[in-house]
């Protein structure tokens, strides 16, 4: 039988949510960004299907940057081996996947002189933007949508002044949480974090977090939290090129 591509139809849509649910953690999100953009979502529980869809003709252009976000650690070596067979290469990031449910993690309670709200996405997408680590070309549009479609915390000061900031992102985590530096060592991470995860776990959400591997601070603080480790997912630089090349042609200013 000849291997063709279909169209999922809505109403097949619960279909697929529990066939992709079988196989969570590495489901959680395969997903692949274009500096244009463009945006797909992939995923295979076998490494050869995963590279028959990926180089089937017309379905990814090769050519240029691309940037594949939580993929399953164990299916890096896949898109590894097929950037080096287009005469491209990977810059991969290794992070730590995070699950928890409402009684592994506390609310901790928002201390004296400080409030929590929702993130305006009129108001605070230009602050996540100077303090997160992984802006680039349409980052502004990416942020201001996912706080006007996502849960967000901010926790501010008597004065009004945001001094922390987490939020919800596309591919099911949480993240993008900052502190202002002059209110670090006081617990607030967490107290913002457990905050925004009783949001999703109101809105009926599972809570997810991912944090890298090498970031010693973020993983104490997640595990600290209540997290449970539960994988492994890789984001990978595509490039046909150096790597200057790829950070000048989607705007990177990365970690």
């Amino acid at each position: 039988m000849e291997e063709t591509l279909h169209v999922v139809k809505e109403c097949e849509l619960p279909a697929l949510k529990d066939w992709l649910e079988k196989f969570l953690p590495d489901s959680f999100r395969c997903y692949l960004y274009y500096s244009e953009p463009r945006t797909t979502s992939v995923f295979s529980p076998e490494p050869p299907n995963l590279e028959k869809l990926l180089l089937w003709p017309g379905f990814l252009d090769w050519s240029q940057p691309i940037i594949f976000q939580g993929v399953s650690s164990r299916l890096t070596h896949s898109i590894s081996k097929m950037a080096a067979s287009q005469g491209g290469n990977c810059r991969i990031y290794h992070y730590v996947l995070y699950k928890a449910t409402q009684s592994e993690i506390p609310l901790r309670p928002i201390p004296e002189g400080f409030r929590i709200d929702a993130l305006d996405p009129d108001l605070h997408t230009d602050y996540i933007l100077s303090t997160w680590s992984h802006v680039r070309k349409n980052t502004d549009v990416y942020v201001r949508e996912a706080l006007r479609r996502l849960p967000s915390v901010g926790l501010f000061d008597k004065d009004g002044q945001c001094i922390g900031v987490e939020a919800g992102t596309d591919y099911g985590s949480i993240g993008m949480l900052h502190v202002q530096e002059a209110f670090r060592g006081r617990g607030l991470g967490k107290v913002i974090t457990s905050q925004l995860a009783h949001k999703y776990f109101c809105d009926g959400l599972p809570v997810i977090a991912l944090a890298g591997k090498d970031n010693e601070s973020s993983l104490r603080m997640h595990t600290s939290c209540g997290f449970k480790e539960v994988g492994f997912a890789d984001w990978l630089f595509y490039n046909v090129g150096d790597e200057r090349e790829f950070d000048e042609k989607v705007g990177y200013k990365g970690p």
